[in-house]
């Protein structure tokens, strides 16, 4: 099962495609976020057959917000939108979500899921032996545990998915998306 992870920012996005049946990521980037949507991302779905796609989303916290938010929050609404073409669902999962599922706070900082992420599934590695984090950088990391958070949900038999297919899928049910039940 393949699930691409994806870090939206204002300017540009971290993007990792991750193998769940190998346990290793196939594919990563940062890219512009122009150059993702339009160059990148048909490529990538040219390349890769995905199953589903999961997007880190924004949550609302009571606190103002400027440009650079909303700038983010158009491009989880395009990524969602051509994403929804190629996969059999799309997931936008707030950062307190996944802060949740692995580290058992919603307050967590990115360092305990990095961590969660080396010791459930092996160190980055080097370039004489790669691991499975091996080459990614910055916001790859938030898309590869967005990614994996999916994935785990998916086909770890968790009662959490069918709640989390409730709440996070986009377009579940209103366009044939069925992802109510694990693959």
């Amino acid at each position: 099962m393949k699930i691409i992870g994806i870090d939206p920012g204002p300017d540009k996005s971290g993007w990792v495609i991750w193998d769940h049946s190998t346990g290793n990521v196939c594919d990563r980037g940062t890219n512009i976020n122009a150059y993702l949507l339009y160059c990148m991302l048909p490529s990538l779905l040219q390349v890769h057959t995905l199953s589903f796609a999961a997007i880190e989303g924004l949550a609302c916290y009571g606190r103002t917000v400027g440009k650079a938010v909303f700038q983010s929050a158009y491009m989880i609404g395009a990524l969602a939108h051509m994403l929804s073409m190629h996969s059999k669902g799309v997931f936008i999962i707030p950062y307190a979500e996944k802060s949740k599922y692995f580290v058992g706070s919603r307050s967590s900082n990115d360092a305990a899921i990095r961590a969660y992420l080396r010791d459930h599934y092996g160190e980055k590695g080097t370039s004489k032996k790669p691991g499975p984090f091996y080459g990614i950088v910055n916001h790859e990391w938030e898309a590869a545990a967005t990614a994996i958070h999916i994935a785990e949900l998916a086909i770890g038999g968790n009662n959490e998915w069918p709640r989390i297919t409730s709440e996070y899928a986009w377009l579940d049910n209103k366009w044939g998306i069925n992802v109510s039940k694990s693959p």
